[in-house]
């Protein structure tokens, strides 16, 4: 114990022999060792104590049409569904999980149209905009609507993960209060048909929610997924009618119209503030999937795979080598970015009276702060039409007997209302006809 002591009090002797050496001996080092001192605690506390970084600098380098494409993204201002609804006096929530396009486009549908219908106000949510334990607080006078796509090996859609991985480990009766209808996308063809809708329906009623309905099905691989919706959709109105008792309006989809989106020219915009048609990338914050940047790619080759008269089915090859930054690996959804015809475009724009205005500037935002504008703004009316609005594509049944409210015409009226009055007619004017907004805008006109 002495030797160790003693020791000690050597190292203690030498630590205190090697701080005389360092200390400062004159004045002139004193004042080095504290200017030096300070510069370190200075430099360390950078960003902390002094210098803090602006929350607003990022808006000194935006460009008019990037903050345009984050006002565009629709992120809710809280995460808690039954607030928001709340908030904004909706009645009925439609939550989609999409993973093409498909199950979002029908909840928009339904939400403009039940409020056309009934004494309501509906609203379509993505399922990953909000917290979906805040779901379980929705009260009995609120109905709930679950679209649900199904995609790959029975997989819900990167925004429906998370609701899916939340009710399956709920505890049952906790969403006694809720009143749901639920449908569902699916294809035969796959061995887990509308897997997704089954298992969020299953777990729902073993949670102890109440279903206003049985659950509807879409099946691509008969092509006849709108039709299924279309059927759906009608038994969902008797629901809400015969059931939960609300008044339809006596004009039906014809009564009234309410504006769901402003557009308002303004000349004062410059050509390099303006969406032009430029793929914009969009990131996935806070979602299952990613999306990667938009290239141009090249197509190496495509072939039919087989021949029908219903449908087409090619085999096409992309060329990736021009853009390192791509991959590809199983399961990877590809999307094209559409640019429609010139022709279509010009006559659509005449018809229209807007040939006049297509270089006008348009700002476009929403009317209800419940819905989300897809369009980047602000654009040109020409790229509008060009590159943001599908107007390609057959019009479908329900559009039909919308644009019916507008004909000039009584006989033109009873024309659109003939031909969408039921599948089998529609069927059979679509198989003779490929019945574009164009070309039912000029057969009205």
């Amino acid at each position: 114990m002495e030797s160790k002591f003693l020791q000690h009090e050597t190292l203690h002797v030498d630590a205190l022999r090697l701080l005389r050496q360092l200390a400062p001996s004159t004045f002139v080092d004193a004042l080095a060792l504290a200017a030096i001192s300070f510069t370190l605690c200075a430099y360390l506390l950078r960003g902390y104590a002094w210098e803090r970084p602006d929350p607003h600098q990022h808006l000194w380098f935006e460009r008019p049409q990037a903050a345009g494409v984050e006002g565009c993204s629709g992120k809710a201002t809280t995460r808690n569904i039954t607030e928001k609804a709340q908030e904004l006096g909706k009645d009925v929530i439609i939550f989609w999980g999409s993973q093409s396009g498909t199950a979002e486009s029908f909840a928009n549908r339904l939400a403009q149209e039940l409020p056309r219908r009934f004494p309501l106000k509906a609203m379509a949510v993505d399922l990953s905009d909000y917290d979906p334990d805040t779901i379980a607080l929705l009260p009995p006078t609120k109905i709930a609507v679950f679209i649900l796509a199904t995609y790959g090996e029975g997989d819900p859609s990167d925004n429906a993960c998370s609701f899916c991985d939340w009710l399956a480990r709920i505890k049952e009766n906790t969403l006694s209060s809720l009143r749901y209808a639920a449908f569902g996308l699916g294809n035969s063809d796959y061995q887990h048909y509308n897997r997704v809708v089954d298992r969020v329906t299953a777990g729902l009623a073993r949670c102890g929610a109440e279903s206003l309905m049985p659950v509807g099905k879409a099946d691509a691989s008969s092509g006849t997924t709108e039709e299924d919706f279309l059927s759906w959709k009608e038994n969902l109105c008797d629901v809400f009618r015969e059931r939960l008792g609300f008044a339809e309006s006596s004009g039906g989809l014809e009564t009234r119209h309410e504006l769901a989106f402003k557009v308002v020219e303004d000349d004062s915009l410059d050509l390099s503030d303006l969406h032009t048609g430029q793929p914009v990338h969009v990131p996935d914050s806070g979602k299952s999937g990613s999306n990667s940047q938009i290239r141009p790619l090249k197509i190496k080759g495509s072939r039919e795979l087989f021949t029908s008269s219903s449908r087409n089915c090619l085999h096409i090859e992309f060329d990736i080598s021009s853009a390192p930054e791509l991959t590809y690996k199983t399961g990877d959804h590809l999307a094209i970015w559409p640019i429609n015809p010139d022709q279509e475009v010009d006559r659509l724009l005449t018809i229209l009276g807007l040939s006049e205005k297509r270089a006008t500037p348009i700002l476009i935002s929403a009317l209800d702060p419940a819905i989300k504008v897809k369009i980047p703004s602000p654009t040109r009316i020409d790229a509008l039409f060009r590159y943001y609005l599908e107007v390609g594509a057959p019009v479908s049944r329900d559009s039909l007997q919308g644009l019916a409210s507008f004909a000039p015409s009584p006989a033109t009226k009873e024309f659109l209302l003939s031909i969408s009055r039921d599948r089998d007619t529609f069927a059979d004017f679509t198989s003779r006809t490929h019945a574009t907004l164009k070309h039912n805008l000029t057969t009205c006109a």
